[in-house]
């Protein structure tokens, strides 16, 4: 009893003559007005800018100043990384020549060829390629059934040097190895179309040289045309088994030429393969392009094309039937006699609707 009056005055003397205590301030959910005369806008707790500001609200002038800096310099750099680009753009045209790789008109090149990447291994092939003979005489080139595009029917165009006729010559202006394959577009008179397999049979020759590709260059994969080809020796030899079979190489094309898609790049990777098969199915390579091309060069030599720089001319159709008369396959003559006689054949009208499109605007 005597303690808790002692408290009791205690507290009633600590509580003289003090001030009453404030009431706790109501809570709000307005912002806070900065003071007046303040001029400072808190930053963010979070932002991309909060960076820029000290810990009291106020901007730091040395950040501030470091990312002008690093601004300007990344700045600098997409400026010259963009004249890097444009700058190759603005130089001088190449000279005349060297022309630009265009399509559709006599000035596409093939750039960076290098003749030796796909040269034919003459060793490796020995006995496949056809070596050099003594000249086999114009009955050599009339007992030969010559097979293909452009390129042929112009061997027969140019029948006066050549030997080579439409009775010894199919060729269809445009068409693709598949073409020779599936087309029945070969005509002889009083007889339905048949394709050019099947013409072996009509014409009975003692050998075929078969010369496709410029029309599958740049469209036909290496493989595909490859595998056409087999195809298409497996119909002659189930058409007329007693032929000889000889591949051709494609020619070569001109430096300039009408066409973007064909190179000698492809071409030669083509004639390799060709050659590789010729071993393989037991028929004999004929490397006439050697005496189209330039030694130099690679391309085909001057004069031996057109202005297209893709279809033969007269020389060189002369000189690959040079080639061909000293360069011969002369085998035991196994044919069924007598021969039957051959209709008149008749040529393939041009155009042509082929399986591939044709290596320039005029087909070949």
């Amino acid at each position: 009893m005597q303690f808790e009056k002692m408290g009791k005055k205690k507290s009633e003397k600590k509580g003289a003559g003090s001030a009453p205590a404030p009431a706790p301030a109501q809570k709000t959910d307005l912002p806070l007005a900065p003071a007046a005369g303040d001029g400072v806008t808190k930053p963010p707790r979070e932002g991309l800018l909060s960076f820029l500001y000290k810990e009291d609200g106020t901007l730091d002038k040395k950040m501030l100043s470091l990312v002008s800096v690093l601004s300007s310099a990344i700045i600098l750099l997409l400026v010259l990384i963009t004249l890097a680009l444009v700058l190759p753009g603005c130089k001088q045209e190449p000279p005349a020549s060297t022309p630009l790789v265009t399509s559709g008109s006599a000035s596409a090149t093939s750039e960076g060829y290098d003749m030796t990447l796909n040269a034919l291994p003459v060793e490796r092939l020995q006995g496949t390629i056809l070596e050099e003979t003594e000249d086999a005489g114009e009955e050599y080139v009339e007992e030969t059934l010559f097979l293909g595009d452009s390129n042929t029917v112009r061997l027969t165009e140019f029948s006066s040097i050549t030997g080579v006729t439409l009775q010894n010559g199919i060729g269809v202006v445009g068409e693709g190895i598949q073409g020779a394959v599936s087309n029945r577009n070969i005509i002889f008179s009083g007889l339905n179309n048949v394709t050019m397999a099947q013409s072996v049979a009509i014409v009975q020759p003692r050998r075929v040289v078969i010369t496709f590709g410029t029309n599958n260059a740049g469209y036909t994969p290496t493989d595909d045309f490859i595998e056409f080809y087999e195809t298409f020796i497996d119909d002659i030899r189930d058409s007329y088994r007693y032929a000889d079979i000889i591949i051709a190489s494609v020619p070569p094309i001109s430096q300039n030429h009408t066409n973007g898609n064909l190179s000698m790049t492809e071409i030669d990777k083509y004639n390799l393969a060709l050659a590789d098969l010729a071993k393989e199915e037991d028929c004999k390579f004929l490397n006439w392009s050697e005496v189209l091309r330039d030694e130099e060069t690679g391309y085909a030599a001057a004069g031996t094309m057109e202005g297209d720089g893709i279809h033969i001319t007269r020389k060189a159709a002369e000189r690959m039937i040079d080639y061909f008369r000293t360069h011969s396959h002369i085998t035991d003559d196994e044919r069924p006699k007598p021969l039957d006689p051959v209709p008149n054949h008749i040529q393939t009208p041009a155009p042509v609707v082929s399986s591939t499109p044709p290596a320039s605007s005029a087909g070949t």
